[in-house]
């Protein structure tokens, strides 16, 4: 998905999604914004596996200290 930098208002970006939708999020969430800025955002289901994986290993090793 392809969202359009419309404005920044603050702390927040104003964002127009593919479907001509407009929502505000945090600006923090881009880097180095600005208006007209396009960026594309992507499930990242490897990074989502492994973080998975980890916090899995921490619940392990939480309950074995009980």
């Amino acid at each position: 998905m392809k969202v359009t930098i419309d404005r920044l208002e603050g702390d927040f970006a104003i964002v127009e999604l593919e479907d001509g939708r407009f929502i505000e999020v945090l600006k923090d969430l881009f880097e180095d914004v600005s208006e007209g800025d396009i960026y594309e955002i992507c499930k990242d289901e490897a990074a989502k596996e492994e973080r998975t994986e980890e916090i899995m290993s921490l619940f392990e090793r939480l309950k074995r200290k009980e």
